[in-house]
């Protein structure tokens, strides 16, 4: 019964339905190619890619060294104050 139902609502779907617009002469563009055109996506090449990874390696290197410089700087204040401790007589 369930598919004369459908079948019914398929043809009235069919019979009352608007004429299809006309096709437009235009080339339908792609969803990255819009997205391209108005910036929000920007076409690499392989070298310009290789260009940023290079970049965001090198970023990420100073990054590394700022926290290796900082981590020092932490240990060496915990080892100061450890001989500190130990060369202070207890009463």
């Amino acid at each position: 019964m369930a598919f004369a139902g459908f079948a019914g609502q398929a043809v009235h779907n069919r019979w009352t339905a608007k004429p299809a617009a006309p096709k437009s002469e235009k080339p339908r563009r792609g969803f990255w190619e819009s997205m391209t055109s108005i910036g929000v996506v920007t076409h690499l090449t392989d070298e310009q890619y290789a260009e940023m990874l290079r970049e965001r390696k090198l970023k990420v290197d100073v990054e590394i060294a700022i926290l290796d410089d900082k981590i020092a700087a932490i240990k060496k204040d915990q080892a100061v104050q450890s001989v500190e401790k130990q060369q202070v007589p207890e009463n």
